[in-house]
């Protein structure tokens, strides 16, 4: 009797070993900047498809080696589905090549699952991951160019008297925030929301910046996007006073004084005409004093000057630093 249990142990496990899915990692070789890994998988006759789940970055694909026809789908967290038809043949390999581009994988390891219907057996194996492995949230420095899209001059008070600062609408600037990773699709792109600060303002810190990061490598990025700042404008109310006072001065006498004055104002009387026309600018109003030559008085009771808020489209590149490892969406 004891003779006869040895040989169906054998058997049963035998049997139980020909029916257990298993991938089969085989090759590695790398091609014309391609890294190529070459899996197989054995099963038996089935009505059934098989189906494998890789867990590969988003920059892989998969091509099939055997005659076997493929159906393969990725998944919104990244786990490419691969669904191989059956052949008519007792038992069945199946083999595929997953490619990824050398500059941006390297040789790791990689979860996988196969859908038996039954044991669904999974497991680990070589395979493609990142090349950079950096965390999804880093710490940014970047430089670049703001370009201003609405109204580009900012003014400064200097001896109560208005003066341009700056009227250039492109601006150097320099970025500091964050990158938080979106994705890898063709190369991994980023969302940048960072402090702006730009040449030439009034201000210290310029403004926020939203946009897209495009990782060229580990240690660089290219990025746009839009920034919100507030700048200095001249408030309507003293504009109002402002073309007031061109007209009083120039309906004045013609005393000794008031030539020298009106002729300080002829500069000015743009404003005035410029008015009916609606074609005046705020540089119309660069170097006009905030008080008044007759009264020697403030021409207007509040500041000249008010905040707005401004857009620009801005540019450049950033250098990434790691500062959380491993957190994710």
């Amino acid at each position: 009797m004891t003779r006869l249990i040895v040989p169906f142990t054998l058997m049963i496990a035998t049997v139980a070993s020909a029916n257990t899915y298993n991938l089969q990692f085989t090759d590695f070789t790398v091609d014309n900047g391609q890294n190529v890994w070459t899996y197989s998988v054995t099963y038996p006759k089935s009505d059934k498809s098989l189906v494998v789940r890789l867990e590969i970055p988003e920059t892989a694909y998969v091509t099939p080696v055997s005659q076997h026809s493929l159906r393969q789908k990725r998944s919104i967290a990244g786990t490419l589905r691969l669904e191989f038809a059956r052949l008519e043949t007792q038992n069945q390999t199946i083999t595929f090549e997953v490619v990824a581009p050398e500059n941006m994988t390297k040789n790791g390891k990689i979860a996988w699952t196969i859908e038996s219907g039954t044991e669904n057996p999974e497991g680990t194996v070589a395979g493609p991951v990142i090349l950079n492995d950096s965390s999804n949230i880093r710490f940014v420095i970047a430089a670049g160019g703001s370009y201003i899209c609405g109204n580009n001059i900012d003014f400064k008070m200097q001896n109560s008297v208005l003066l341009i600062k700056n009227d250039n609408r492109l601006r150097p600037s320099l970025v500091f925030g964050t990158l938080v990773r979106l994705g890898e699709r063709w190369k991994p792109f980023d969302f940048l929301l960072s402090l702006e600060f730009a040449n030439g303002t009034s201000r210290i810190l310029n403004g926020f910046v939203f946009g897209l990061g495009l990782e060229w490598n580990k240690n660089l990025e290219f990025y746009v996007g839009m920034s919100v700042s507030m700048q200095p404008k001249i408030s309507d109310g003293f504009k109002d006073a402002a073309e007031q006072l061109v007209a009083e001065i120039k309906k004045l006498p013609d005393t000794e004084e008031n030539k020298r004055i009106k002729l300080d104002f002829v500069r000015f009387e743009k404003l005035e005409t410029d008015k009916k026309t609606d074609k005046k600018t705020d540089k119309d109003f660069d170097g006009f004093p905030t008080i008044s030559p007759i009264s020697k008085e403030q021409i207007f009771p509040g500041d000249p000057l008010i905040n707005r808020t401004n857009y620009a489209f801005v540019f450049g590149v950033a250098v990434p630093f790691e500062i959380i490892k491993g957190i994710g969406f």
